[in-house]
């Protein structure tokens, strides 16, 4: 049974021109985290908003955060986007022109280490040299070779941030490519030492690890965690096509250990043969339980295809039914996110000489969801005279603030032997605008020369998040043969609000939920996501939502990841509200 709670309050906020560095207190509240710019919202009764607490439980804190409208939003018409290089150490990154890498060294993972309220970013190279890049206040990065281990594996695949041993802190699992995966444990200030032991999350020492997605598979309140296999290319000794690596899918005890649930042999043959690069959590019609969304490369071989696998008696079976999901080219990265607005997640997925857009569709099918490919009909296509062949990282986001969910897509040629035609040395990123009208007819246009952010390198992952904290989506993006780039966002005079969830116990960042913001005749929802997404990088654990004209939230409901709903009603927009639950035990107890 859902339990539903309700706070109604309405928060006033100071517009300025910069981002304010005093705590905002709403009549009626007392500043408590004034050193990070929130300030927790309390209700106790009547206030000077007028606006009366309507729920007595108060389950959670709305804390309001720093206010910003963009100095000059003019800014952006001419330019809206420019190639940043910040104060620091970014501009002394080494690197290899002449890497043959494939696939490691291609990730990139950006969040707040340290704990001081700034996003950081770690990169991987193909150099085997992890790089942790903390973010000072100033907005310069400093290179922290100190605040990691010595001996690192080699051939380092992805960084996935999560919180081992559930203290608050990220935590990162440091997965490599035929070499030891590795647990970096997280002392609070962004300095990472190396587990001893992988928690029974081991594997093969010459496994070819990918990356790793997490969640509450179960629903016992621990996060469980996916890995991938990736496999040998191209064919047997006796000619078939090889298979892929066993993945692993470990499920969370009370002791903090960890225990493999896939059995050889009894997973579908998706799951155990496939070329697997990732598999994102998602969930499908029909039930509350999480699904995986394998993506798979070489899917068009012997049924081991990129597809949907629903949850079912505690493990993971194919279904007779794939709802669309089945999806059969050589995959690379996903994208997720609502496009239609009928409140199911769309899939944006990247492979060579093809990028897909899996639309979900209740009238294709009467009485059933299912997805149909709209990319070629809105305009998603791969253009030859930009060199467009192998399509990477994937990402869905509002990029412009309209209320729109963009697609960020990166391209990088594989050196390898093939018969495609096409994989030149430069290959341009690619963002398709999101140009959709008041038909509902999805549209895209490709808008990434103009806007500056076409690079050719060889383009593997990325991450779209806020570095600079104006409101605005800035992009970090690796090069296997060059540094990697951040593209800061000129901000404009659109309405946006970003999200952080907070809670105590062992899932402290609310991994799974759901947040939803509902304007006026609009609405829209993030699912927070730990990995799984995009290729090998991963973002902030944060819901980030361009509003375009809107001038006040009506509301916004949280979907704790155990059902439980806080709603807050009448918020300001431009802020970076944080949304901090009360234990489980003070709703309980109170009157």
């Amino acid at each position: 049974m859902r339990t539903t709670f309700v706070l109604a309050l309405t928060v006033t906020l100071v517009g300025c021109t910069e981002p304010a560095g005093d705590a905002i207190t709403p009549t009626g509240t007392e500043p408590t985290d004034s050193d990070t710019g929130h300030t927790d919202v309390t209700p106790t009764g009547d206030t000077d908003t007028g606006v009366e607490p309507i729920d007595e439980f108060n389950n959670a804190i709305w804390s309001a955060g720093e206010s910003t409208v963009c100095s000059d939003p003019g800014l952006r018409a001419g330019t809206p986007f420019s190639e940043w290089t910040p104060e620091g150490d970014w501009a002394d990154q080494p690197y290899d022109p002449e890497s043959r890498a494939l696939f490691h060294g291609g990730g990139v993972t950006v969040e707040d280490f340290n704990g001081d309220g700034l996003l950081d970013i770690i990169v991987l190279d193909p150099k085997a040299d992890m790089r942790l890049y903390l973010q000072d206040a100033s907005g310069a990065f400093h290179h922290k070779p100190e605040n990691l281990p010595l001996l690192l594996p080699e051939k380092q695949i992805a960084a996935t941030a999560v919180d081992f041993d559930g203290d608050g802190d990220l935590d990162i699992f440091l997965a490599a490519f035929k070499n030891p995966n590795a647990l970096l444990i997280n002392n609070g200030e962004g300095v990472f030492t190396q587990s001893p032991n992988m928690l029974g999350m081991d594997s093969p020492v010459d496994h070819r690890s990918m990356m790793t997605s997490w969640v509450d598979f179960n629903g016992d309140g621990l996060l469980d965690g996916f890995m991938g296999g990736y496999g040998p290319i191209g064919t047997t000794p006796e000619g078939a096509p090889a298979t892929g690596e066993r993945p692993y899918l470990w499920i969370q005890q009370a002791n903090g250990t960890f225990s493999d649930i896939l059995v050889q042999g009894e997973m579908p043959f998706a799951l155990e043969f496939g070329h697997n690069f990732m598999g994102a959590w998602m969930k499908a019609p029909g039930d509350d339980l999480w699904d995986l969304m394998l993506i798979n490369d070489f899917s068009q071989r012997a049924l081991k295809a990129t597809t949907i696998l629903l949850q079912g008696d505690g493990n993971l079976y194919e279904p007779e039914d794939d709802m669309g999901l089945t999806y059969g080219r050589e995959n690379m990265g996903l994208g997720l996110g609502d496009l239609n607005g009928d409140g199911h997640e769309d899939l944006l997925i990247n492979a060579w000489e093809y990028i897909g857009l899996l639309v979900s569709d209740e009238t294709f099918i009467e009485g059933q969801v299912t997805w149909v490919d709209e990319a070629v009909a809105s305009g998603i296509v791969m253009d030859s005279d930009l060199g467009h062949n192998v399509a990477w990282g994937a990402e869905l986001a509002d990029v412009d603030n309209d209320g729109d969910l963009d697609a960020f897509v990166a391209h990088g040629t594989l050196q390898v032997s093939s018969n495609h035609q096409g994989n030149v040395e430069e290959q341009q990123d690619a963002l398709f605008l999101n140009n959709t009208g008041d038909d509902g007819l999805l549209s895209f246009q490709n808008v990434a020369p103009e806007w500056g952010i076409h690079d050719s390198g060889r383009g593997r992952g990325f991450v779209v998040a806020d570095i600079d904290r104006d409101g605005w989506l800035d992009i970090v993006k690796t090069n296997l043969r060059g540094p990697a780039k951040i593209y800061k966002a000129n901000c404009g005079a659109e309405s946006w609000i970003n999200i952080d969830l907070q809670q105590e116990g062992p899932n402290a960042h609310a991994v799974g939920a759901t947040v939803r913001v509902f304007a006026g005749d609009d609405s829209w929802f993030r699912i927070l996501r730990n990995g799984g997404t995009n290729y090998m990088s991963m973002g902030p654990m944060e819901a980030h939502f361009g509003l375009g004209s809107v001038s006040e939230i009506d509301r916004i409901e949280i979907e704790w990841p155990d059902g439980t709903l806080s709603v807050q009603e009448d918020v300001a927009v431009n802020q970076f509200l944080k949304v901090t639950r009360r234990p489980v035990s003070a709703e309980a107890d109170a009157p």
